[in-house]
């Protein structure tokens, strides 16, 4: 009898538990992507060189590309997240997806050019940065110009990047 009572006791808790499992078709891909991210971008922003961070920012971006393999954003925290801890070609590798899958997003284009340009890849720079400044965006015009005035100056063009500064000036004051 009493084998019997803990076999229904069991019994009863795995009923229970089964009804408040939430369900597969419950889980929002978009909205743990976004997390992930969020996630991973706030370990990258808090101590970049810290290692620990690293492997956690890196573990969510995993988790991040599992969710959405072919997001933009995603794409565009990989590159980002290897740029910084000092791996160029697999950076580049993602830019390389973003620009196969035609990205027109504004940030991608200006980090996109930022990385070139840092590379010493100056003219594929100007053109990314050339994109981002025909976008009908404001901000991201803004953006590009002033990231292009910095790449002219790490390639001593001063005279062209002071032009780039006044047109930014003149485009928006407060910069």
């Amino acid at each position: 009898m009493r084998q019997i009572k803990w076999i229904l006791i069991i019994l009863f808790v795995f009923y229970l538990s089964g009804c408040h499992s939430p369900s597969l078709t419950d889980f929002d891909q978009e909205r743990a992507t976004e997390a992930r991210l969020k996630l991973a971008i706030a370990y990258l922003d808090s101590q970049p060189e810290n290692r620990y961070y690293q492997q956690l920012a890196y573990q969510n971006l995993l988790l991040a590309k599992q969710y959405s393999p072919n997001s933009e954003a995603v794409l565009l925290v990989m590159a980002r997240f290897y740029q910084q801890i000092g791996q160029p070609e697999q950076a580049d590798y993602y830019y390389q997806q973003l620009v196969r899958l035609r990205s027109k997003s504004g940030a991608f284009f200006i980090q996109y050019g930022r990385f070139l340009c840092h590379s010493g890849r100056y003219q594929d720079a100007k053109y990314y940065f050339d994109h981002a400044i025909k976008r009908n965006d404001f901000q991201w015009q803004i953006e590009a110009i002033e990231h292009y005035a910095h790449c002219l100056r790490l390639q001593e063009r001063h005279q062209e990047a002071e032009q780039q500064l006044a047109l930014l000036l003149s485009l928006s004051p407060q910069k």
